[in-house]
C-alpha cells in the first residue's frame, strides 16, 4: 500500500513507535497486533472481522477487558484496515517471557506457617506454562481446582516447560514428596492453572491478556482471589497505556489480588518489565 500525505496526517499516530519500526524499518510482511478501541462497542464485530479477513488476516482474541482485539495480518493490510476500523491505538503484540526471581525464605513463609497461616480457603490462578500434577500439589488430595489451556486446548492439566509447576510449588507445594522439607508459601491453597506460555516459556501478550480475561470471567464460580503472573514483556509506553498493564489493573479493579514479577534483568533503570511496571 502506498502511504500518502493524507494517511500520514490522519492515521500515522495510531501506530506505536515500535510497530512503525516493525512495519517500515524491518519491513516485516506480516504482523501480530493488538488494536485498541476507545470503547469495546465502538466497532461492529462482524464488520471488523470481515475487514481483517478481507486483508488476509485473522482475529486471534477478543480482549473486551481492555477494549481491544488481537489480530495477525499482512502489514500492508493493517495499513489499509486502520482507516476503516479506526482503532485508537495499534500495538505490536510483543512476546512475554517467564521470570523466576522468587524465594520462599525471603517471603518469611515459615513464620506465617507457625501462626497457622497456610492459605487454606484461598484459590490462586497461576497464569504460566501450565501445572503438572506433582505429588506436592495433588497428594494426599488434589488442590488443583481448575484448568484452562490457551496454547494447545488440552483438557487435562500439564506443563511442557516446567516453569509453571515450579511457580505453583513455590506458591502452594505442601512438601509431600520431600517429607515436608520443601514447602511452599501457602501449602493449603488451591490452584487454577491457566496455560498461556508455550513449551519455550513465551507468549504473545494478547494470549496472556486472554488468560487474565478468562480468570476475571471465571473468578466467582472457581472462587479465585489471586492471580500470579511470573512473566514479563518489554513495555513501549508507561503503565497507564501498556495493554498488559491495563489488563492487570482491570483485574485488580474487579476485586482480584494480582502478584507479578519484576523481571530478570537486574536492578538497573528501565529493567522492570510489564506488567511489573504497574504500581
Amino acid at each position: 500500500m502506498f502511504i500518502d500525505e493524507k494517511w500520514q496526517r490522519l492515521y500515522s499516530n495510531r501506530l506505536t513507535a515500535g510497530l512503525s519500526r516493525e512495519i517500515f524499518g524491518a519491513r516485516r510482511p506480516r504482523v501480530q497486533v493488538i488494536m485498541e478501541f476507545s470503547s469495546y462497542h465502538q466497532y461492529c464485530r462482524a464488520r471488523t472481522r470481515e475487514a481483517v479477513r478481507k486483508q488476509g488476516g485473522k482475529i486471534l482474541y477478543e480482549l473486551s477487558l481492555i477494549n481491544s482485539i488481537a489480530a495477525e495480518l499482512p502489514a500492508s493490510g493493517l495499513l489499509e484496515l486502520i482507516p476503516e476500523a479506526e482503532p485508537a491505538v495499534v500495538w505490536p503484540d510483543v512476546t512475554a517471557r517467564c521470570c523466576l526471581d522468587v524465594a520462599v525464605p525471603a517471603a518469611g513463609a515459615a513464620r506465617a506457617h507457625r501462626y497457622g497461616l497456610t492459605g487454606k480457603g484461598v484459590t490462586v490462578a497461576v497464569i504460566d506454562t501450565g501445572i503438572d500434577p506433582h505429588p506436592d500439589l495433588v497428594q494426599p488430595e488434589s488442590r488443583l481446582a481448575g484448568w484452562h489451556d490457551l496454547v494447545n486446548g488440552r483438557a487435562e492439566s500439564y506443563d511442557d516447560d516446567g516453569h509453571g509447576t515450579h511457580v505453583a510449588g513455590i506458591i502452594a507445594g505442601n512438601g509431600f514428596a520431600s517429607g515436608g522439607k520443601y514447602v511452599g508459601v501457602a501449602p493449603g491453597a488451591r490452584l487454577v492453572g491457566v496455560k498461556v506460555l508455550d513449551q519455550d516459556g513465551g507468549s504473545p501478550i494478547s494470549r496472556v491478556i486472554a488468560g487474565i480475561q478468562w480468570v476475571v470471567e471465571n473468578r466467582k464460580n472457581l472462587k479465585i482471589q489471586i492471580i500470579n503472573l511470573s512473566l514479563g514483556a518489554p513495555a513501549e509506553k508507561g503503565y497507564r497505556k501498556d495493554p498488559l498493564s491495563r489488563a492487570v489493573e482491570e483485574a485488580w479493579r474487579r476485586g482480584l489480588v494480582v502478584c507479578v514479577a519484576a523481571g530478570n534483568q537486574g536492578p538497573g533503570e528501565g529493567t522492570i518489565t510489564t506488567p511489573g511496571i504497574n504500581p
